[in-house]
């Protein structure tokens, strides 16, 4: 189990959530899935790029040990 701190946690969650989010727009760039145009289009195909980062991460870090029982609830509660 390595030791990961908050900031090393919040960049991945960062990261990832913004490579996510350009992957799909250029996935969308290749082969549109996505019917709506304009800005509205990008911004939700980018969005949804993001949810999908951020679930990745999340699912890596769970496969990691980072989230425990004590620490899930506390990694981004006020007190710390």
């Amino acid at each position: 189990m390595t030791k990961w701190t908050n900031k090393q946690i919040d960049d991945a969650y960062n990261y990832t959530s913004v490579v996510g989010g350009l992957l799909l727009l250029g996935l969308d760039e290749v082969r549109p899935f996505n019917h709506t145009r304009g800005f509205l289009g990008r911004a939700l195909t980018f969005f949804a790029g993001v949810g999908v980062g951020g679930t990745a991460v999340s699912l890596y870090l769970l496969s990691q040990g980072v989230y425990t029982a004590e620490r899930g609830a506390r990694v981004y509660s006020k007190d710390s």
